[in-house]
């Protein structure tokens, strides 16, 4: 195990680190008007590229730096004596941090941090994929792009929204159906339906032998480096705890805001464009709260999952530029905007009580279709 005299130190290197690593992303993708263009959505040279010099060589750092917040938070917990309150903040910031490597991976499935698709699934399976039990992203590129994005709420096809129907969240449900289905993930059936699916994905989910001897060794090396950086207990707190199911609670709850689940789909005459508006959903998270949810539950490209589905290979520091955009430009952007996750503001329903609305049979408030 690290010795003790080490742990501030290492926990504070890490987190400048991780500081630094963030300023110099911001600063090198600070440009994310330039792609407008491209996009249609401003006036310049449609002809300019996504991608940038150095996107192969940075593609690394911020898998790199979602890690560093972990370990520092492990370190923490082992410096405050295995304390219950930095164990609740190690299990909140890990889970919080998974979900970043989980749009770190998702970027990847859509080629968005650089050119190579073999680097940036090299790296979504070594940081993300295997560290949290999951299927190699061969199989997740299935799911993900070739089932979900051009199906997203059709009935039959959208595999998320067959997840959304199984956890209970259908029209009719009771106002305590729903608050349930909220919290499926950290219900008994939720964590064992989870670990079910972890083993299934562990099992069956490689491309070959290769991934396969790949996710052992960068399984093995997750247990140790948690093991040697604050012992058994970070281990449980740190990963076991986030893993099975804190992670999968924030995972959920950023589901359910992404798209108008149930939203009545007419399968003849629309465009995809169309259906995305229709099916999706803007969210603006603002203030103390909002930087807390981005932070753990909305990550990166999640905060603007919308424009993502409009434009799916744009990387994530691009998405605020094409978010203001599509805000000026594109009037059914904002025809089901929302303020937030629980709360909403300015005349604006937060995402779940929008979604509350339509499938609770007991509330009075109509959503317009």
């Amino acid at each position: 195990m690290l010795n003790s005299h080490w742990i501030l130190p290492l926990m504070l290197a890490l987190i400048a680190l991780s500081v630094c690593i963030r300023l110099l992303l911001r600063l090198y993708y600070r440009d994310g008007e330039r792609i407008l263009p491209k996009l249609r959505l401003a006036a310049g040279d449609k002809r300019i590229s996504y991608y940038k010099r150095f996107d192969t060589a940075l593609a690394p750092l911020p898998f790199i730096y979602c890690w560093c917040e972990i370990i520092a938070a492990v370190l923490l917990f082992r410096w405050s004596g295995y304390g219950v309150l930095s164990g609740l903040l190690l299990a909140v910031v890990a889970a919080g941090r998974m979900r970043a490597l989980q749009e770190l991976g998702h970027n990847a499935l859509h080629l968005a941090l650089c050119r190579s698709r073999e680097w940036q699934w090299f790296l979504s399976n070594v940081f993300f994929q295997f560290p949290t039990l999951k299927r190699d992203m061969d199989s997740r590129f299935n799911t993900h792009v070739r089932d979900h994005h051009p199906n997203a709420d059709v009935p039959g096809k959208d595999p998320n929204l067959k997840r959304v129907i199984a956890a209970g969240m259908t029209p009719g449900i009771s106002n305590a159906q729903f608050v349930m289905a909220l919290l499926y993930p950290v219900s008994p059936k939720g964590i064992f339906n989870n670990i079910k699916g972890n083993v299934r994905d562990m099992v069956h989910e490689n491309a070959s032998w290769k991934i396969a001897l790949l996710r052992v060794l960068v399984t093995a090396a997750v247990v140790a480096l948690f093991v040697w950086t604050g012992g058994v207990p970070a281990l449980v707190v740190g990963w076991l705890v986030p893993v099975l199911a804190l992670y999968p609670l924030f995972a959920w709850w950023s589901l359910l805001t992404k798209h108008r689940w149930h939203t009545p789909y007419t399968p003849l005459n629309r465009d995809r464009l169309a259906h995305d508006y229709e099916h999706g959903r803007a969210t603006d998270f603002s203030g103390l709260l909002g930087a807390l949810q981005r932070y753990l539950i909305f990550p990166m490209s999640d905060a603007y999952h919308l424009a993502h589905h409009v434009y799916p290979f744009v990387r994530y520091h691009y998405l605020p530029a094409v978010d203001r955009a599509l805000k000026i430009h594109e009037p059914r952007y904002t025809q089901y905007i929302s303020q937030g996750m629980f709360l909403g503001a300015a005349g604006q329903p937060a995402a779940l009580s929008e979604l509350r609305n339509r499938l609770v049979s007991t509330s009075r408030t109509a959503v317009t279709e």
